[in-house]
């Protein structure tokens, strides 16, 4: 998972050297957004929201699942309705750097395919796909995801979406327990003018 600042600046973990020059422009991309708002008189925090599941979902066998959240953790501006739960929705026009993480019960057998993605209104973002990895744990395995969209700030909305394949085409459900919960957020990084 991407760590970030109080401030909302990401910053990579420890040994995480692969990406270093991105990081650098993240970083730099990040102060200017902030300077900006600053310059314009604005609101200096930068719109941000994370959601989590922990409703225990059930994915079934090679259907794309838009994953719904339950929890919200931060919201600064209104993007997460939980009338639409599946959805983040932005009401500023920009740049916006979306994450989400979900994690799914080890089988038997294991999974034919596992995939994350970020859908914008419905249909998938090239994205990022940082990680898939057990989180330490023999029950779960995690999958994390990064995109950059700009958003219209009138309607365009987000989602996750989870597809995820096995020799015994079975459901799965999403874990609920401790660290091991859906998470999907997304920061405002800069307007586009």
């Amino acid at each position: 998972m991407v760590d970030t600042t109080p401030r909302g600046y990401r910053y990579p973990e420890v040994g995480d050297d692969v990406e270093l020059w991105n990081w650098f422009q993240w970083l730099a991309e990040d102060v200017d957004a902030d300077m900006l708002l600053v310059a314009s008189g604005k609101d200096q925090v930068r719109p941000y929201v994370k959601v989590t599941d922990n409703s225990g979902q059930v994915v079934a066998n090679a259907t794309g699942t838009d994953i719904s959240f339950e929890t919200e953790v931060w919201d600064t501006n209104g993007w997460f309705s939980s009338g639409a739960n599946t959805r983040i929705t932005p009401n500023v026009e920009g740049l916006i750097t979306f994450t989400a993480t979900v994690f799914v019960p080890t089988r038997t057998g294991g999974y034919d395919f596992l995939g994350l993605g970020i859908r914008k209104n419905g249909s998938t973002l090239p994205s990022y796909v940082r990680d898939v990895f057990d989180n330490n744990n023999t029950d779960v395995r995690g999958i994390q995801v990064e995109a950059r969209d700009v958003a219209n700030g009138v309607g365009d909305y987000y989602t996750v979406a989870l597809t995820q394949t096995n020799s015994g085409s079975a459901s799965v459900t999403l874990p609920v327990s401790g660290t091991d919960v859906a998470v999907f957020e997304a920061i405002y990084e800069r307007g586009m003018a």
